[in-house]
């Protein structure tokens, strides 16, 4: 006859299997209600979309939602880590170690357009609403700089510290300047999209280069001024 311990002990471990079965499930849920968001936006819009209607569209309860996901913002940062996995994904496969930094981005970020292709309807009603939205448009950006630090990284170039948040929000400025046009493409292959990328790319290059001369300039300068007075010092 089984013990009362047993009894608990077993209650226990069948309890732990449940919550690790929830755990395991919670991505795949989190996935569902990533892709009922993105299949509703189009005609809801955003603002309007309600947790309950996202969880009816995606075949779960709301408390299994919850578990996957922590709120409405939570459900866009986990749609943007999922297409940042895939551009990771993607570059791993590449063999970009021979190309420049700029060529590297340029297949990264086109890799990431190409990721987003099945959710045009959802990125565009997202865009107009953030258009008028200020407030919404900055939380959403502060998101999307997360995304572009792996970006950065996928092509190889070193993201952290304040140079790497300088790299990323101008990496995301390129994206929402060519975002337009990936917006209203229609040739397969997206050419303008590739075309307007590239212009930006250059455009980015060209100031950037333009500021370490600035600054070269600059430090010569200031040496250039500072030489007498180091002489006459006697250094």
């Amino acid at each position: 006859m089984a013990s009362k311990d047993s009894g608990t002990k077993a209650a226990g471990t069948g309890t732990r299997a449940k919550s690790g079965a929830r755990a395991k499930a919670a991505p795949r849920v989190a996935d569902r209600v990533v892709d009922a968001a993105m299949r509703l936006i189009p005609e809801r819009g955003w603002r309007a979309l309600t947790l309950p209607e996202i969880a009816e569209e995606a075949g779960v309860t709301l408390a299994d939602m919850r578990r996957a996901v922590a709120g409405k913002d939570a459900i866009l940062d986990h749609f943007r880590a999922r297409i940042d996995a895939q551009v990771l994904e993607a570059a791993e496969d590449a063999d970009l170690a021979g190309e420049t930094a700029r060529n590297r981005l340029f297949d990264v970020t086109m890799s990431r357009f190409e990721a987003l292709e099945p959710y045009r309807p959802a990125i565009a009603r997202l865009r107009e609403e953030w258009g008028r939205d200020p407030l919404a448009a900055l939380c959403a950006a502060r998101g999307a700089v997360t995304s572009m630090r792996w970006m950065l990284a996928a092509a190889g170039i070193e993201a952290g510290g304040l140079k790497g948040a300088a790299l990323a929000r101008g990496l995301l400025l390129i994206q929402a300047r060519v975002l337009p046009v990936w917006l209203s493409e229609t040739e397969e292959g997206m050419p303008r999209t590739l075309s307007a990328l590239d212009a930006e790319l250059a455009r980015a290059d060209r100031i950037m280069r333009g500021l370490e001369r600035a600054c070269c300039g600059g430090a010569r300068r200031g040496r250039e001024d500072a030489a007498p007075e180091m002489q006459e010092a006697g250094a």
